[in-house]
């Protein structure tokens, strides 16, 4: 898209391979990898990164994903030396317009800092989320027989992650499906554990299994994300003596997707939707 927003004499043009180079350069601490993201955002069909642009430096970039009728904005960053001079809501706002007539609802995942613009902007919370860490901690032991994927239950784990989600993501999750792990009873999917999308993708319809998968993770990561809504496994992490660091919220513009957090046992990441 070649239509540039103004403000204060700076434009958001959309990004390319290209700008990989110096993506880094705005990396967050105890953030994933952006580069990594925006490498997939470059290539993805359904995404859109964007890049503010003032006198020729770079000042800020924010992408979205488009899904069938629903969006998420996603690592929207403004240089420190340029923030709280209204960049971060152009940008959003930029962003918020490549989509709003496709989609029902826009969701994101907001730190402290990006809060109040979303806000202004219109964004509601839906709920929110708690990041925990480690360096040494060892989960108990699963003993769950999980499956690999197989193409006859395709269908029932997009069907699954839409009942999860309350959005429709094949387009997202079509590269991932194929390394998921899943667990069925009596020919019924039940859980589902996707590792190298983002943070992790554990989604479960049991507690008990959930939380196996969930230990699962632990024993290979130091790092797990859960929605507040999920009391069963926060409960599990407090009697372990497990807290979180920090918050986020999950906020939405327009109509809310109808989800489940309770049945979501690792995120995928707000990088990510």
């Amino acid at each position: 898209m070649a239509a540039q927003e103004q403000l204060g004499g700076a434009v958001i043009v959309p990004m390319t391979d290209a700008d990989l180079v110096w993506v880094a350069d705005f990396q967050p601490t105890d953030w994933p990898d952006i580069k990594t993201a925006y490498k997939l955002y470059t290539t993805w069909w359904f995404s859109h990164p964007m890049k503010l642009v003032l006198q020729n430096q770079v000042i800020g970039i924010g992408n979205v994903i488009l899904f069938q009728n629903s969006a998420w904005l996603t690592q929207i960053i403004i240089r420190s030396t340029h923030q709280n001079q209204g960049f971060g809501t152009a940008l959003t706002q930029a962003l918020i317009d490549l989509v709003r007539d496709k989609v029902t609802g826009i969701s994101l995942l907001a730190t402290e800092m990006g809060f109040p613009v979303y806000k202004k902007l219109g964004f509601k919370i839906q709920g929110e989320y708690s990041f925990y860490k480690w360096d040494d901690f060892m989960a108990e032991a699963s003993s769950l027989l999980l499956s690999p994927y197989h193409t006859d239950y395709h269908c029932a784990m997009l069907d699954f992650d839409r009942q999860v989600t309350g959005e429709n993501r094949a387009r997202l999750l079509q590269n991932y499906l194929p390394e998921a792990q899943i667990m069925v009873e009596k020919n019924k999917l039940i859980a589902m554990s996707i590792p190298s999308l983002g943070d992790g993708w554990i989604i479960s319809k049991s507690s008990a299994i959930g939380l196996e998968l969930m230990n699962n993770h632990i024993q290979k990561n130091n790092r797990l994300v859960l929605p507040d809504d999920n009391t069963f496994a926060h409960d599990y992490l407090s009697k372990i003596n497990k807290s979180p660091y920090r918050k986020a919220y999950r906020m939405v513009l327009g109509k809310p997707p109808a989800y489940r957090p309770e049945w979501i046992f690792g995120r995928v990441g707000g990088n990510l939707g």
